[in-house]
C-alpha cells in the first residue's frame, strides 16, 4: 500500500458565486473522493446568499480545505487564477459547484497523466447530464473555426460502448486536470476575458503551445446541462468577445480567413434575432465591437507574445486536432436538431429558477 505522500498532490479548484443551492452537495462530494492526496481551494465572489458561510462551517475541521472569500467581485477568470496561485499541487483540476464528480475521477486522471509523455498537458473527463445521468453532456468536442462555437456530437445522447474511446482534442475546463506547470507556461486564464469563453481561450492556447489534451471515459463527472435565462445581454457580450480571442490566437493566415466570417455570422445572428423580438444578441455584439476597438492595442500586444513566444505548432496542425471541418450550414442544422429533440428532455424545472443561475448572471 502506498503512503499518501507517494501520490502527487492534486489541487481541486472551485469558483463560487450564488452557490448556496449547490454548496453542501459539492463539499460532501469532494469529501468522498478516493484519491488520497488532495487539497481543495474554493474562491467565493461576494453574493447575497449564505454559500461562503455554509462552506466555512462544513470545512472548519478540514486541514486540506481553504475557503477564500473576496471582498469585491472579481469574476470567474480572476477567481480561477487566484486559486491557482494559492494552490500547492503538482496538478490542478477544475470542478464547478453545479456538478457531481465520480469519486474515482481524479484517481483515474492522475493514473493516466502520470503514465503519459511530457506532451500531455491535461486530462479531461467524460461529462454526463446531472439530472439525466445516462445522457452525455460532452465528450468529443470540436471548435468551429469560423465562429468559436462548439460542436459536441454526442450532446444529449444515451451513453453507449462506442462512446467509451479515449478522445484527443478540444475540451472545456470543467473536470479537466492540468499540470500546474503547463498552466503557468500558457499564461493561465486571460484576465480580460471572463465567463463564457475564458476556458475556450485557455484550451486553445494549451494546444497552441504544443501540449495535448486527452479525455478518458473512466473519469466521469455529471454537470448541469441547461439553465434558462443564460442568453442575457451580458452573456451575449461575453461570448461575442470571441473576436478578441481570434485576434490573439490565430496565425495571420487563418485570421484573414476566419475573422471576416465571424463578423458576418455574429452580425447576421444579431439582426435575425432582433427581427424575431430578441435584441440581446445584437446588443451584446455591438458592445463587444466597441469594447474590442478599445482593447485592440492590448490585444495586439498579447498576440505578439502568443505568436512569437508561446506558439509551438501551426494552425494547419490544430485544424486536424481541435477544429471542426463542418460547414456553418451543417452546424446550423445540427443546432436546430438539438433544440428540437434534446433541449426539451434535458431542461428541468430547476433550470428555470433565476435564483440558482451562477456566474452566467
Amino acid at each position: 500500500m502506498k503512503n499518501k505522500k507517494d501520490y502527487p498532490l492534486v489541487s481541486i479548484i472551485t469558483p463560487a458565486f450564488r452557490a448556496e443551492y449547490f454548496i453542501k452537495d459539492i463539499i460532501k462530494n469532494f469529501s468522498a473522493f478516493k484519491y488520497p492526496n488532495i487539497e481543495v481551494v474554493m474562491v467565493f465572489d461576494p453574493s447575497p446568499d449564505k454559500g461562503v458561510e455554509i462552506a466555512r462551517k462544513m470545512t472548519k475541521n478540514k486541514k486540506n480545505w481553504r475557503i477564500i472569500a473576496n471582498e469585491d467581485r472579481l469574476g470567474i477568470s480572476k477567481c480561477l487564477n487566484l486559486a491557482i496561485e494559492k494552490s500547492r499541487g503538482k496538478y490542478v483540476v477544475f470542478f464547478m459547484t453545479d456538478m457531481y464528480v465520480d469519486p474515482s475521477c481524479v484517481s483515474e486522471q492522475v493514473k493516466f497523466i502520470e503514465s503519459a509523455d511530457s506532451t500531455l498537458g491535461a486530462v479531461g473527463a467524460k461529462t454526463y447530464d446531472l439530472h439525466h445521468r445516462d445522457l452525455i453532456q460532452a465528450y468529443r468536442m470540436y471548435f468551429l473555426p469560423q465562429t468559436g462555437y462548439l460542436y459536441i456530437p454526442e450532446y444529449g445522447l444515451k451513453d453507449k460502448k462506442k462512446y467509451n474511446q479515449t478522445f484527443e482534442g478540444f475540451s472545456g475546463i470543467d473536470g479537466t486536470l492540468y499540470k500546474k506547470s503547463v498552466l503557468k507556461k500558457v499564461g493561465m486564464f486571460d484576465l480580460d476575458i471572463d465567463s463564457g469563453i475564458n476556458d475556450l481561450d485557455l484550451i486553445w492556447r494549451t494546444w497552441l503551445a504544443g501540449f495535448r489534451i486527452v479525455k478518458i471515459p473512466s473519469a466521469k463527472i455529471f454537470h448541469w446541462s441547461l439553465k434558462e435565462g443564460r442568453a442575457t445581454e451580458k452573456w451575449e457580450f461575453s461570448y461575442a468577445r470571441m473576436i478578441d480571442i481570434f485576434i490573439q490566437n490565430y496565425s495571420l493566415k487563418y485570421l484573414i480567413i476566419y475573422l471576416p466570417q465571424l463578423i458576418a455570422v455574429y452580425s447576421a445572428r444579431g439582426l435575425i434575432t432582433l427581427c424575431q423580438g430578441n435584441p440581446n444578441p445584437l446588443k451584446g455584439w455591438l458592445q463587444s465591437l466597441y469594447w474590442s476597438a478599445r482593447y485592440l492595442p492590448t490585444g495586439l500586444k498579447k498576440r505578439k507574445i502568443i505568436q512569437n513566444e508561446m506558439r509551438m505548432v501551426t494552425d494547419d496542425y490544430l485544424y486536424e486536432k481541435i477544429f471542426s471541418p463542418m460547414s456553418l450550414w451543417e452546424f446550423y442544422k445540427h443546432l436546430k436538431w438539438v433544440q428540437t429533440h434534446i433541449t426539451p428532455k434535458i431542461l428541468t424545472k430547476e433550470g428555470k429558477n433565476e435564483s440558482i443561475l451562477t456566474f452566467s448572471k
